[in-house]
């Protein structure tokens, strides 16, 4: 995932089953896995991005630049989970997902919690305990993906026109006015990085490299 990393690190410096869930939730660094795919590439690339906007805080733990780097990815995560929710939830209803009501109450839970940490931080960045933090925001989302959001993956995998329409969502169509224009060119840089990063392992699985000789 290096250049995914790499296209949030430029972006930030400018800007003030069981087992496999509890690895997930306390890892230092979450890998996207196949197994985390949900059947639509238009969700797997928004979860994909959520991820590795929270695979950024834990390299600055021990940094001095760890409130600037939350302060944004605090930020992007409420602008993104916003975007990535509307997606969702309008997935969700064309494919007639009877359990949409209740998903969309989750997603509003984490929506109050988010606001709360953000306007928290906005009084007082030391008030913000970062670790955990990170851990609720891991374990959330991993959580959720590996858990709620499996649950509408039979609806929506072989929906390819449903899954067209929520694609046309655009992240400005969703955001309120301000400085979309910034963050959305750190979601697109992101979006490609990982486009890029998936099609180099694809490549890789096709041709592997051949084991070195004794």
């Amino acid at each position: 995932m290096d250049k995914v990393a790499r296209a949030l690190n430029q972006s930030l410096s400018g800007s003030p089953s069981s087992t496999l869930e509890e690895n997930l939730a306390t890892a230092t660094h979450i890998d996207w896995k196949p197994e985390f795919s949900v059947g639509a590439e238009v969700i797997d690339q928004d979860h994909r991005i959520l991820v590795e906007l929270i695979n950024q805080i834990a390299p600055a733990l021990d940094s001095g630049e760890v409130h600037s780097v939350l302060g944004s990815v605090l930020h992007s995560l409420w602008d993104y989970t916003d975007y990535h929710f509307t997606r969702e939830e309008k997935l969700q209803q064309l494919v007639n997902f009877p359990e949409c009501v209740a998903h969309k109450a989750k997603h509003e839970a984490l929506r109050s919690t988010v606001q709360q940490k953000l306007a928290a931080f906005a009084a007082d960045p030391n008030s913000v305990d970062v670790g955990e933090l990170l851990h609720f925001l891991r374990n959330w989302l991993m959580e959720h993906i590996l858990k709620e959001d499996m649950r509408y993956k039979p609806f929506i995998e072989n929906n390819l026109e449903a899954q067209a329409q929520v694609a046309e969502i655009r992240f400005a169509d969703v955001l309120a006015e301000g400085d979309e224009d910034e963050e959305e060119d750190l979601f697109t840089k992101l979006s490609s990085a990982i486009s890029e990063d998936a099609a180099e392992d694809s490549l890789e699985d096709e041709h592997p490299t051949p084991p070195a000789p004794y």
